[in-house]
This record gives structure tokens, C-alpha cells and sequence, in this order.
């Protein structure tokens, strides 16, 4: 994978998780799909675990990024119960469990799937050992 891909999902984890700490800690949020809110917490948590998994390719999906995405989200809900209007709920934590752990499945096909080859540099000269097949 690219820098430039690299910089790309990582950019939009951080997006995401500013996204995803104002929407929460705001009165009266933007009502995208208003009756599927469980939809949307589950949607949103296997985004922000995609952009994060792919962020980082090399480290593990669980414990670096699966477990802190899943306590950030609880910490979304604790601090809901300080916002006026807002409550926590205890079915966003499993929405958001459900959209962590469906990307932690599927997640592993997707990077062999979107890992893009490295740029391949011609060379102007041929080395010895492609000398002598030719």
C-alpha cells in the first residue's frame, strides 16, 4: 500500500473519530436516518474500525484498534448522560460492538483485497541474470 492510501485512511480515521466524538457530545445532532439509530451506530463503528485497520495494515485488528474503538464508545456513552437531551444507551454499545466485530471479520479479506502494488519503477538497464535469459 501506497503512502498516499495510507495518508488517505488515516485522515479519514481522524475525521471519523472527530465525527464521531462531536455528534455524540451535541444537543441536538443532525438526524441522518433518524428511525435506525442502531443502524447508524453500527455503520459508523465498522467505518471508523476500517479506516483505522487500514490505517495501520501491519498492526493487529483486536487489541490495538478493536478493544480502544469499543472504549472510546463507551466513553461516547458515559459522557451522553452529561450532555442535556442526550442519555446513555445501552443498545448503541452493542450496535457498535456489532459493527467493530463485523469488521474485525471481515477485515482481513478487504486489505488482501484493496492491498495496491507497489508502483513499479523501470529500471533503464537490465541486471546481469536478465542478461543471459535473453
Amino acid at each position: 500500500m501506497t503512502r498516499r492510501y495510507l495518508l488517505a485512511f488515516r485522515v479519514t480515521f481522524v475525521c471519523g473519530l472527530l465525527l464521531g466524538t462531536y455528534l455524540p457530545l451535541t444537543p441536538h445532532p443532525p438526524r441522518i436516518i433518524s428511525h435506525y439509530d442502531t443502524l447508524n451506530h453500527a455503520t459508523a463503528y465498522f467505518a471508523l474500525a476500517l479506516a483505522a485497520d487500514l490505517s495501520f495494515p501491519a498492526a493487529s485488528y483486536l487489541f490495538p484498534k478493536g478493544v480502544p474503538l469499543f472504549l472510546y464508545g463507551w466513553l461516547m456513552e458515559i459522557l451522553q448522560r452529561y450532555v442535556p437531551g442526550r442519555s446513555y444507551e445501552a443498545l448503541d454499545l452493542v450496535a457498535n460492538a456489532t459493527g467493530l466485530l463485523l469488521c474485525g471479520l471481515v477485515s482481513r479479506s478487504l486489505k488482501k483485497t484493496l492491498a495496491f502494488p507497489s508502483p513499479v519503477r523501470a529500471s533503464p538497464e537490465r541486471s546481469e541474470g536478465e542478461r543471459g535469459q535473453g
